[in-house]
């Protein structure tokens, strides 16, 4: 009888072993190379959504905080104030990153910061 090569969910041991030692060296390079700063970010925000996801799931304190948030917008919605909230919601679609990432290119154009013009087309790219 045939076995089959692989199973779901399990590798044979050459390729476990050099998944690990590839990892590992990836892991290592990426905390040499990277700035403190930059880990302690990258850290701080995966805890952060970690946290929220938790609370959100579990029905915790920031999940009844969000509910009575909702319930007092709702009961204090007023015309003035979802035309507000419109606006601002339709300025954060498409057409509005693209008309902020535009202007904020030519800001940085006119100030010559090449490094920030990089950064922008990375994020908005």
């Amino acid at each position: 009888m045939c076995q089959p090569r692989f199973q779901f969910g399990h590798f044979p041991d050459t390729l476990s072993i050099e998944f690990r030692a590839y990892s590992r060296t990836l892991v290592t390079t990426m905390l040499r190379t990277t700035r403190p700063r930059s880990t302690w970010v990258l850290l701080t925000s995966l805890s952060l959504f970690a946290v929220l996801a938790w609370q959100e799931q579990a029905h915790g304190r920031l999940f009844v905080i969000d509910q009575s948030v909702t319930a007092w917008m709702h009961t204090h919605m007023t015309e003035s104030l979802t035309a507000l909230m419109l606006i601002v919601t339709y300025w954060h679609n498409t057409a509005g990153i693209v008309a902020m990432g535009s202007i904020t290119a030519v800001v940085l154009v006119r100030q010559k910061n090449w490094p920030g013009l990089r950064f922008l087309a990375v994020a908005l790219g």
